[in-house]
């Protein structure tokens, strides 16, 4: 254990990047990650995972930028997990970053310890949380999962998908049969998610064990990775100009449904309203007032109307 830098320490000089590279479980007075003096500079890190990391006196488990203008660029990497032993000390990092996108940040002391702005994400696609207010970020231990070096596979949290590949990097921390990316999508950090489909090389049709590192591991296939992308939605079916006529009631139709006596059926299509004079159905049939009487037939009822009271009053005289 030393007093500062237990991953990096630049005290003099400076580093132009740290890419695809894996900084986790050091110990360390101060700074156990990385730890830049004010006469020290590193340019960029990119595409990187500095996590599990453990300051037991003082400062931040992750980054210590200890001056202005000492810390350049953050782009798509993991700075989480790490700790520090105060209960108000920020963990991850202390001191500014020139510029950052793309990068999972588990707490920031904003504006106090940093420049960086918390966010889920913020304007610049980073996702930070503060130290009320972590983001929580489960990753799996260093360890073996394929290729020559150690890495840190990330199980749940919003780095799956949300980081970029701006130096259009093959492959990730592990090698060849690794992609940096998948299906077009860049995880933030060192390690990428790989799926069945894509090993990233063009003139291999099957590629090497995408599901699983090259040790046999379980790692390489993480079910929270991001699916390929979806295939473009159906256009819509074209409008068909069809029209549906209602069943026009048959004859049959319109007997059983027959008015009282002083009415007659008839078998008519529907009509918007029955005309005047007709009585419309919901079977569809109209449904005509029958004639009225003729006035002969009246005149003739009337008659022999008289006729039988002039016969009863002659044989009322009769008797």
């Amino acid at each position: 254990m030393n007093d500062g830098g237990g991953g990096i320490a630049v005290t003099g000089g400076s580093i132009s990047e740290i890419i695809n590279t894996t900084i986790s479980d050091n110990r360390a007075n101060g700074a156990a990650g990385i730890l830049i003096t004010d006469e020290g500079r590193i340019d960029a890190i990119k595409n990187s995972t500095i996590s599990g990391n453990i300051s037991t006196i003082t400062g931040p488990g992750g980054i210590s930028a200890q001056a202005p203008d000492t810390l350049g660029l953050i782009e798509s990497t993991i700075l989480a997990n790490n700790s520090c032993p105060d209960s108000g000390c920020s963990p991850d990092i202390i001191g500014n970053a020139m510029s950052e996108n793309h990068n999972l940040i588990g707490a920031v002391d904003y504006p106090a310890q940093t420049n960086i702005v918390p966010g889920t994400p913020n304007a610049n696609q980073t996702f930070a949380g503060t130290l009320v207010e972590p983001i929580v970020l489960t990753l799996d231990d260093l360890g073996s999962y394929g290729g020559p070096t150690e890495t840190v596979p990330p199980l749940l949290g919003p780095v799956f998908s949300n980081g970029v590949n701006n130096d259009g990097l093959r492959f990730d921390q592990r090698g060849p049969g690794f992609p940096r990316e998948t299906f077009g999508y860049t995880d933030i950090g060192a390690f990428q998610t790989q799926r069945a489909g894509d090993d990233g090389e063009e003139d291999d049709e099957n590629g090497p064990c995408r599901d699983c590192g090259d040790d046999g591991g379980e790692y390489g296939g993480s079910p929270f990775g991001f699916p390929p992308p979806l295939p473009p939605a159906p256009l819509p079916a074209p409008a068909l100009d069809v029209t549906i006529s209602k069943p026009q009631p048959t004859t049959k139709d319109c007997n059983d449904a027959l008015p009282p006596e002083n009415l007659e059926a008839t078998h008519e299509a529907p009509k918007p309203a029955a005309p005047e004079g007709f009585i419309e159905t919901p079977t569809g049939c109209s449904l005509a007032k029958s004639k009225e009487p003729r006035a002969s037939s009246l005149w003739l009822w009337l008659f022999l109307g008289l006729v039988w009271v002039r016969r009863l009053k002659l044989k009322g005289s009769c008797s």
